[in-house]
């Protein structure tokens, strides 16, 4: 019971936090261009591409890191947790090295202006920063040290925001560069300082070059899967042009905040899924990691989406009049995105069962199916809407083809049994579409004010869903509500 209390601790500690991280990441999206002129927020943007692009010099092997250190270390196996952090640290910050130098050397040959050769150079100094940074992250995160992290999403959120819009403000964009890669350095001290990096073990070329072989499935897996929900964007770009695509942009800034929670209690799970798989029988680790966060995933996501769907619309013309035409799509993909966050469940036991490679594969066609997908309703004429349809199908078949997948290591359940333990996803689903297709009639017939008619069908349906889901799954909220009701009154 502590076990489970802990990790629920976890997950709306480290869940918080981020959400904290992505409110100020929201607030930054609106000071930088703000502050910056097109061009010069063009160039930024350009930067961004190629240093997150950087951060996969790690060729997996941070992402092995994250799996493998847990087990290691539950097993009392120190001396090769310790080979393969040392692995890691030297490898990593070597590739990122000499991929600084290759930008560095093109910055100073290269026919640049003066602000295009601080971007390069800026961006050189970012990438070694920042594999600094993510080392230190990744190791924090394996060890469970969920209140560190926390502290260092909150820290490093609100030292972005003051350097970005006092830096920006008085050096335009070499304000950014130097606010970008300050706020990185300071929060690698800071890690250091209370978290020092300890390497007893020196570098091992085999036991690196081990740790791709495992990690790089992991990685092209979590990139194919992320190219799932944005490659719509380039394709818009492609066909349909900038300016429709920074109507449809609005949907990823609603997308990226709505699987926020998903992503980080995937990440809290997997960490205390990998600690256990020494000591849990493989039914255990089925109904432990896989079925319960399924069930419970399907009843907590329509509380945040039925209220995104009715309030994005207000928002947008109140906040953002000039993106209205991105409210349409943006409902859309709120609905699909329910599927989107279950999809992130499978991860933890297709990489346990070492099976993320042939996972990639699947999600590489699906991908492929995506790009097809979007492209033909953009060339039938149904522009952003089709495509934000055509994403909702996506994520639907991502979600039970993963599904399905990872039913194929058990083959001693059948199919019927096995389908019918997800039955809670698709009432969910439906009650929630339906719920919100009856609001949004009932709203478009009554004489009230659209904002107020928002607010009003948002009410309604969180009333709705909390009636449906003490009916179909008491344990996940309604008892818990009696239990903390009935210790006040005690």
């Amino acid at each position: 019971m502590k076990d489970s209390e802990s990790l629920a601790k976890n997950i709306t500690r480290y869940a918080a936090s981020n959400m904290f991280q992505r409110a100020c990441g929201i607030v930054n999206t609106f000071i930088k261009p703000r502050l910056l002129p097109p061009e010069l927020f063009g160039l930024w943007n350009l930067i961004c591409v190629l240093t997150s692009n950087a951060s996969h010099a790690h060729l997996g092997t941070k992402t092995a890191m994250f799996y493998l250190l847990p087990y290691h270390k539950s097993r009392n196996e120190t001396d090769i947790a310790n080979a393969i952090k040392s692995a890691v640290f030297y490898g990593f910050l070597s590739l990122s090295i000499l991929i600084a130098a290759g930008i560095w050397v093109y910055a100073f040959l290269g026919n640049l202006n003066r602000v295009e050769q601080a971007g390069l150079i800026s961006a050189g100094v970012m990438i070694i920063v920042n594999s600094l940074f993510d080392f230190q992250f990744t190791e924090i995160s394996a060890d469970k040290k969920f209140k560190l992290i926390s502290a260092v999403n909150y820290k490093r959120s609100v030292l972005a925001l003051v350097l970005n819009a006092v830096l920006i403000y008085y050096l335009s964009i070499y304000g950014i560069y130097l606010a970008t890669i300050l706020s990185v350095l300071i929060m690698v001290i800071y890690l250091h300082m209370v978290s020092p990096i300890k390497l007893p073990e020196p570098f091992d070329k085999s036991i690196f070059l081990n740790l791709v072989k495992k990690g790089l499935p992991i990685l092209i897996y979590n990139v194919s899967n992320d190219l799932i929900s944005t490659i719509d964007r380039v394709i818009i770009a492609y066909f349909l042009g900038i300016k429709e695509l920074g109507y449809y942009s609005i949907t990823g800034m609603v997308f990226n905040f709505l699987i926020q929670i998903p992503s980080d209690a995937r990440e809290v799970v997997e960490v205390d899924l990998m600690g256990n798989t020494s000591t849990n029988t493989r039914e255990q680790t089925l109904d432990d990691y896989f079925f319960k966060p399924l069930t419970y995933t399907s009843h907590f996501m329509p509380f945040l989406l039925g209220p995104s769907f009715f309030l994005i619309a207000p928002f947008i013309y109140l906040a953002l009049p000039k993106y209205i035409k991105g409210i349409v799509p943006s409902q859309i993909l709120i609905i699909g995105t329910f599927f989107f966050a279950l999809s992130y469940i499978p991860r933890g036991v297709i990489v346990a069962h070492n099976k993320q490679f042939i996972a990639s594969i699947i999600i590489c066609l699906l991908l492929g199916f995506n790009i097809v997908a979007a492209t033909s309703v953009i060339l039938m004429g149904y522009g952003t809407i089709g495509v934000a349809c055509g994403n909702v199908v996506s994520f639907f078949i991502l979600f039970m083809t993963l599904y399905l997948f990872v039913h194929s290591f058990y083959k001693n359940i059948s199919v019927w049994s096995w389908l019918a333990k997800i039955k809670d996803v698709f009432i969910s689903f439906f009650i929630m579409s339906l719920t919100i297709a009856a609001l949004v009639y009932i709203c478009s017939v009554i004489p009230v004010n659209k904002h107020i008619g928002a607010v009003m069908a948002t009410a309604v349906y969180c009333l709705v869903m909390y009636a449906a889901s003490a009916y179909t799954n008491p344990g996940f909220l309604h008892e818990k509500i009696l239990k903390m009701l009935k210790r006040r009154k005690g």
